[in-house]
């Protein structure tokens, strides 16, 4: 009874409710058992119907009083019950709500927009839980329902990515002419893809004859798609229904709009876009233009009776046919010209036209005389119209004259004067240019006001297309604004339109910006800095100009629905798209108007171009070229490449991850065998910061393990990271973070900073005073699944051999490591414990002296980080015995005063110097230049590419294959001493610049500097830059495969990642 009761609804979601214990008690409802809401009017056993005053009670609930209206109406059914979970005196109730769709059974119209805002609103509300509906009492909850659209539409709303970033991931063109039922339109295609189009004297490129036959088959056979505002979804009985939440319609079948027959050319600059119009153009030469649905095509009454040849000359025209091609394929092969057919075909009594009326006008009576407004007569054609700015006229003019043969052009410019209609018929491609286009309205109005009714032969011409060169400035402006040209366009009758344009608004350029790499969501919570406002604005803007030319000039629909139109909406884009940010109906709209290839393209058409040999190369070029391929493939499917660039970050490898559940704290959403976790510095602090109330509390521990909140916490924190490493190319220089001095880092330059703190060794970055030999215990013992987990591998040989060489030494040496970028510097100061960073430049004589007198004097400090254009200020680093440059330097001076720093005459120890540098790369051919250059060479160089055997390297590079090893820990390069991840110090809360001393280096007093500036909390605001630490590395002047020359004995350290707070 109650699946009759209900069996035209949906049963879409539940309402949650909190009830009064006592009611249930005394009305006798039984725990989860469903119980209707019933009007009078409804046929419902008493069995199943909810207790009259009980239903009164919830009927005036605030969870059920906005959509008591709907309820009242009809519009919806609900069912309540009761779970076992108590709140205090209150239970907590479940409502299952039941919509009946506006396309099923539909009588009720009244009070429309408030039932269709209290619907809106009941679908935005509703928990669509499957769990929840059949009352399960822990569930996930689920704010929108079961999506059942195509893998785009299920990507679309958690999609963070801009539009630039939606705009440059459209799916590239994969025209396929046998699905084209019209075998006219099959053989068009055909052609393009074949590039062998009748009049075009060039051969189009491959992506070239896919965007033109992509064109095409828009043009004439445009096909159906969904209204985009819709969203498919499933109920919870597994069948399809759609929703539309923001005006509040929801449909059992959904509602098809026929798709557009325009759209937006949007290759990159430069690739040929021209010629692709072009060939658009050629391949539908001898068809002729289509009068719009419904109107049929006619010809003028004959005032006696026609020849049998105008009769038949007619037909032909009132039916479209192309018959051109016929005739001038038969002049070509046989000789024949059909000149008194041709004639016939082209008479003014024998044109194809079509009446348009002003259903809006009404005849007028005066003196009782009715006055009727003819209606226009429309010819059709086989004109293509073209607007290009004044300065492309002429290279229109020259494209058309290299690529074509054949074409009947009229260019229009300046004060030229439009032909009669009979005169344009007899033409293919109508060029204007833009300032004489927009004349034509400038002439209408005259400045005075109302628009003057004044002939233009334009508007007597049915186009097959109209194509507007650089046409995104159509969508500047608000909704209602309409420039010169707009208007013009809106009185001519025009088959399909195009817009050609590499940027189709302001915010959309350059698709080679490696800024592409994931998209900047600026939509998300969180305080807006200047950058970001300022990118919103333009993103802002950029979806009201894409909605101005989608409405305004590309007619798509639902986007240029009026209000005039019976029996369908006004969808308004600045509602949806902006107001909603809907980016359902973004992607889809996009996907259906822009015809453009992605980058990633390129690979396959190289592939192409080499299997057909249809240009010859050498041999050498031939292996570059698969190389290349060979090469672009492993990077572009690399996982550790993919993530590192992903989240700004250098992946490390946990092993033995507490409680073994590390794949919500990965990068790649992966664990590996043997229990393997990629992450990095960043969330691994993170976990450290959420795991250390239960450092030693292992009931607890276990409890976040087994109850899912260290999987929840992890992918709270994952999605954090992403959204941060999205946000960084947005932030300015001086928001980068930065290290003690206020040394900026993450960028490739350098910067004059303030002087301010030093890093140290606050509790949840870096490696605890990297001491070795130790089991991972302080004070208190650890929890065993603590206890185990430790960092294995980093991406980066260099860094994992700087870590190890650090480890062996540090207890019985102090060490110098001088970087030449801060990006390295970044990412060295993530892993290691660096105790001192000598800012670069801006620091004060003082803090300066107070920086080398800490690390000469205090033996906490045993790593100091400097930046290698400190190193001639006459720094004396006697203490330190160990060097390490993180990449060659080439001019030798600068080296000599590095070392200089440490090898004093006062000096006590060896000093160890220590070069790194990547086999097979240019820092190789670096180190041997250094070694081989004479004095002059070297005074003479200024930079690397004033050398030329280094600048010939650069030219030439070559690429050298990859050890055949699987990808994860395979490749990257393994610590010989593992770090454990929570040891000695992890609970500590220690300040910034504890340890500091703030003396003059020769004073007699110093002090623990106890009220100073920390530097700034390292976290994933910086950009990083791609380098090859995947590669191998050497040492000593080459590394040779990143092994030391002596294996150290395995030490355990007690590691704690700790921040750097300001």
């Amino acid at each position: 009874m109650a699946e009759g009761f209900t069996h035209q609804h949906i049963p879409a979601g539940c309402l949650l409710i909190d009830i009064d214990y006592e009611l249930c008690t005394l009305t006798q409802i039984q725990p989860r058992q469903w119980y209707f809401l019933t009007r009078e009017s409804d046929d419902l056993s008493t069995p199943l119907i909810l207790p009259d005053k009980l239903q009164q009670v919830l009927l005036a609930s605030p969870a059920l009083i906005p959509f008591g209206l709907l309820w009242n109406h009809g519009w919806i059914q609900m069912a309540f019950a009761i779970h076992a979970i108590s709140t205090g005196s209150h239970l907590l109730g479940r409502v299952r709500v039941y919509v009946l769709p506006h396309d099923v059974n539909r009588s009720t119209q009244s009070s429309r927009g408030e039932l269709y805002r209290s619907m809106s609103s009941l679908l935005r509300q509703m928990e669509y839980s499957l769990e929840c509906w059949q009352g399960t009492a822990v569930y996930a909850p689920q704010a929108q329902p079961h999506d059942n659209g195509p893998v785009i539409a299920r990507r679309s709303n958690d999609c963070d990515g801009s539009l630039l970033a939606l705009f440059n991931q459209v799916p590239s063109p994969d025209p396929h002419p046998e699905a084209a039922s019209n075998p006219d339109l099959r053989w068009l295609m055909q052609c393009l893809l074949e590039s062998q189009v009748p009049g075009l004297t060039t051969t189009l490129y491959p992506y070239q004859g896919r965007s033109a036959a992509k064109m095409l088959q828009r043009e004439m056979e445009p096909g159906r798609v969904i209204d985009p505002r819709l969203r498919p979804a499933l109920d919870q009985a597994g069948q399809a229904w759609y929703y539309d939440d923001v005006s509040g319609l929801v449909l059992r079948e959904p509602r098809f709009y026929d798709e557009a027959q325009s759209g937006i050319l949007a290759e990159e600059m430069g690739t040929g876009k021209t010629l692709i119009c072009l060939a658009l153009i050629l391949s539908t030469k001898s068809e002729p233009s289509k009068p719009p649905e419904p109107l049929l095509a006619e010809t003028h009454p004959r005032r006696g009776l026609g020849s049998l040849m105008d009769m038949a000359a007619a037909a032909t025209n009132k039916h479209s046919v192309a018959w051109k091609q016929y005739f001038e394929t038969c002049s070509a092969q046989l000789g024949y010209e059909f000149q008194n057919c041709t004639h016939a075909l082209t008479r003014p009594e024998n044109r194809a036209l079509y009446k348009v009326r002003n259903a809006l006008v009404e005849p007028r009576r005066s003196n009782r005389k009715v006055t009727i407004v003819p209606p226009k007569e429309v010819f059709l054609s086989h004109l293509t119209l073209i607007i290009t700015p004044g300065n492309l006229v002429k290279q229109w003019q020259n494209e058309i004259k290299k690529h074509t043969t054949g074409l009947n052009v009229l260019v229009l410019v300046n004060q030229d004067t439009i032909p009669s209609v009979t005169e344009l018929l007899f033409y293919d491609v109508i060029l204007f240019s833009e300032s004489r286009f927009e004349r034509i309205q400038k002439e209408r109005s005259n400045g005075e006001g109302c628009s003057r009714d004044i002939y233009c032969p334009l508007e007597y011409v049915r186009f097959k297309r109209c194509i507007i060169d650089e046409g995104h400035k159509l969508g500047n402006g608000s909704r209602s604004w309409k420039n010169d040209v707009m208007r013009v366009i809106e009185r001519l009758e025009i088959s399909a339109r195009w817009v050609v344009t590499g940027t189709p608004s302001r915010g959309l350029y350059s698709v080679h910006s490696h800024e592409l790499i994931e998209g900047n969501d600026l939509n998300k919570c969180g305080p807006l800095q200047d950058s970001d406002r300022v990118a919103l604005k333009q993103e802002q803007e950029d979806l009201q100009r894409i909605g101005n030319l989608t409405a305004k000039y590309l007619k798509v629909r639902p986007w240029a629905n009026i209000k005039n139109e019976v029996g369908d909406s006004v969808a308004d884009w600045s509602v949806y798209v902006k107001r909603y940010n809907r980016k359902d109906c973004l992607i889809n709209t996009l996907n259906s108007l822009l015809v453009r290839h992605q980058l990633t393209d390129a690979v396959e058409t190289a592939e192409g171009f080499l299997e057909k040999k249809a240009i010859p190369i050498s041999p050498e070029d031939e292996d570059l070229l698969k190389q290349a391929i060979e090469f672009g493939k492993k990077a572009a499917t690399n996982s550790l490449k993919n993530v590192s660039n992903r989240f700004h970050s250098m992946p490390i490898y946990l092993q033995d991850f507490p409680g073994g559940r590390g794949k919500s704290w990965s990068l790649d959403n992966e664990e590996t065998r043997e229990g393997l976790v990629c992450t990095d510095a960043g969330l691994i602090h993170s976990l450290q910061k959420f795991l250390n109330p239960c450092l030693d509390a292992p009931t607890s521990l276990q409890f976040l393990i087994n109850s899912g909140k260290l999987d929840q916490q992890g992918l709270a924190e994952r999605s954090q990271a992403l959204a941060t490493a999205s946000d960084t190319d947005n932030k300015t220089t001086s928001e980068a973070t930065a290290l003690a001095g206020n040394t900026l880092l993450g960028g490739d330059y350098h910067t004059t900073p303030k002087a301010k703190g030093l890093a140290s060794s606050t509790p949840n970055n870096i490696l605890e005073h990297l001491q070795t030999g130790a089991e991972p215990q302080d004070d208190v013992e650890i929890a065993e699944p603590l206890a185990k987990t430790r960092i294995i591998s980093t991406v980066s040989a260099k860094l994992s051999y700087l870590v190890d060489s650090i480890i062996k030494y540090q207890d019985k040496e102090q060490i110098l490591v001088f970087y030449d970028n801060d990006n390295v510097a970044f990412y060295l100061a993530g892993v290691l414990e660096i105790h001192l960073i000598y800012s670069r430049a801006g620091l004060s004589a003082e803090r300066r002296a107070q920086y080398v007198t800490t690390f000469t004097d205090s033996p906490t400090f045993r790593v100091l980080l400097m930046d290698i254009s400190q190193a001639a200020f006459g720094l004396d680093m006697r203490s330190a015995s160990r060097i390490y440059f993180i990449s060659p330097v080439l001019n030798p001076q600068v080296v000599a005063q590095a070392i200089g720093r440490a090898r004093r005459i006062s000096q006590q120890k060896p000093v160890s110097v220590e070069t790194l540098v990547l086999r097979n790369s240019i820092e190789e051919v670096m180190i041997d230049r250094r070694e081989h250059m004479t004095q002059a060479e070297h005074s003479r160089i200024k930079s690397v590419l004033d050398d030329g055997k280094i600048k010939e390297w650069i030219r030439n590079p070559k690429i050298y294959p990859m050890a055949n090893a699987e990808e994860g820990l395979e490749q990257t390069a393994l610590l010989s001493s593992p770090q454990f991840v929570f040891g000695k110090g992890f609970k500590r809360a220690l300040d910034p610049d504890e340890g500091l001393i703030t003396g003059s280096p020769g004073g007699n007093k110093t002090e623990v500097h106890d009220n100073v500036h920390a530097p700034t909390k390292l976290n994933r605001e910086l950009k990083r830059t791609w380098s090859q630490d995947l590669n191998q590395a050497t040492n000593n002047t080459t590394l040779n495969e990143v092994a030391v020359p002596e294996r150290p004995i395995k030490r355990r350290a007690r590691v704690a990642w700790v921040d750097q707070e300001v």
